[in-house]
């Protein structure tokens, strides 16, 4: 599926986030994607027969030709997936999802809940349902940045918000720079096993990144096989 990357500048500032040193929280011309640029992207997109759109960013809610883009996408056929980490105020998600007319799949990133106030997290939850009430498709996608943060507090966030997928994933993979979780690593797999094996029953889950099966005892690997997850 072709990313099309429609701006870099964001509300957060994740430290795990694999696009930190483009970053900015500002806005201008040189860092939002034009709507000319845009069309021609689509119009190369369809003359290859691509039938699937990623946006990604920055944030890409803040780009001012958010809905018009997902529009141009609906009449060009594409489906559209969209990741956003919805830490936005109430009302601007009300008026901006009011113009998008038919479902798309939204990814949304969330961090362990002690990375937001009360507020926000309060606040990203009833953008997640209302945004769930018009029929887009949700998926949690956790970002696991510490091993202290466990996974509870998001299980318990999606049981609220009656959201049934789960993208457990590492984002800070930028060569040459130390990451922050070593996915090949034991303790990673533990903390997977672990969070997958005690929410088997509530949700369904993906691991977004490569796991080698040398750091898996051979009972979780058919256990992980039982649950659909083959491992590369």
């Amino acid at each position: 599926m072709p990313n099309i990357i429609i701006n870099n500048y964001c509300n957060q500032k994740c430290s795990y986030c694999f696009a930190e040193d483009s970053m900015t929280i500002l806005k201008n011309s040189s860092n939002t994607m034009s709507f000319s640029i845009f069309l021609s992207i689509l119009k190369f997109l369809k003359s290859y027969n691509y039938k699937q759109v990623r946006f990604l960013g920055g944030e890409p809610l803040l780009h001012p030709e958010f809905h018009t883009f997902i529009s141009l996408c609906q009449k060009g056929g594409f489906d559209c997936l969209l990741f956003s980490n919805l830490n936005l105020p109430h009302n601007f998600i009300i008026s901006l999802f009011n113009k998008i007319k038919l479902p798309i799949k939204i990814n949304c990133n969330l961090n362990n809940k002690d990375f937001y106030t009360d507020d926000e997290y309060k606040n990203i939850q009833k953008n997640i349902e209302f945004i769930a009430s018009k029929n887009h498709e949700i998926i949690i996608g956790y970002n696991i940045y510490s091993f202290d943060k466990w996974f509870d507090d998001i299980a318990d966030f999606a049981k609220k918000t009656w959201l049934k997928r789960i993208n457990l994933k590492v984002t800070n993979t930028i060569a040459g720079k130390k990451l922050i979780i070593d996915t090949g690593s034991r303790a990673y797999w533990q903390y997977i096993y672990q969070s997958i094996s005690k929410y088997s029953g509530d949700f369904f889950f993906e691991i977004s990144c490569w796991l080698s099966k040398d750091i898996f005892f051979p009972e979780e690997i058919d256990f992980m096989k039982n649950l659909g997850i083959e491992l590369k």
